[in-house]
Parts: structure tokens; sequence; C-alpha cells
């Protein structure tokens, strides 16, 4: 990561603290963490949004967007020179898990740990239902 930890965390939470993933979402609401990542040999690329309110999903927007909380998904989107996956499963809150430093959403998680950001995504893709996992650091 070539830029500043800093950017993009936000005024809830102080750099040590991490991007305040347990920060309270009300009714109506949503947050998101957003990244976009390149490897080093520019050969593939990598958007992610974790969402706690989907903003995407016509399911919270028919629930009256009552409980963000039963509204959210890992957005993954891959790309690469002959090929891209993307993924954004909706789960439920008996799905999520959120602390100040970890945000589970299903079986992925974006953890917040001392050297930085730490996510592990175990997904499926679509439109051809092929899995999206992996580690990023």
């Amino acid at each position: 990561m070539t830029q500043d930890a800093n950017v993009g965390i936000g005024p809830l939470a102080a750099p040590e603290r991490g991007p305040a993933f347990d920060a309270a979402v009300p009714a109506g609401g949503y947050r998101w963490w957003y990244l976009d990542a390149i490897s080093d040999d520019g050969r593939f690329a990598l958007t992610l949004i974790a969402f706690v309110g989907s903003v995407f999903s016509p399911y919270y927007a028919w629930s009256g967007r009552r409980d963000p909380r039963d509204h959210c998904a890992v957005n993954v989107a891959l790309y690469g020179k002959h090929s891209a996956r993307w993924t954004m499963t909706e789960r439920r809150a008996a799905a999520v898990e959120t602390t100040p430093s970890r945000l589970r959403i299903g079986p992925s998680a974006l953890t917040w740990r001392s050297d930085g950001l730490r996510i592990d995504l175990d997904e499926i893709g679509a439109p051809l239902p092929r899995r999206v996992r992996g580690a990023i650091d």
C-alpha cells in the first residue's frame, strides 16, 4: 500500500483504532469501506466494498430500510487481462460480526491489525458460480 494508512478511515476512528467497524448504523442508513488495489506487476486489479446496509440492495429498499445489519455484503470485483470475477452476496444480521477492529460478513472478514488491513475472502462469484477465495495483506 503506497498511500498513507490514514486515508479513508474517517472521523469516527483514530489511526491506531482503525476503521471503526463497530460504529452504529441507524435505521435507513448505511456504512461502507472501500478498497482499490493493483497487483505489483500490474496484471490484476481488485475493487472491494464492504457494506452494512447495502445501498445497492433492492431487499434493503423493499424492507423500508429498517435494519441495515440485515442487508450486509462484501462486493468484490477482480479484473485480469483475460478474466473477471464479481461477488455480492447479501447476508442477514446473524451472519455479521463487528468489533472495533474486525468486520465479518458471512465467511469473509476485514481485520485491522497493527501492521494494516487484512482481508480474508470466501465468496461465490456471479454470474457463473465460482469461488472467490483468498487473503489480502
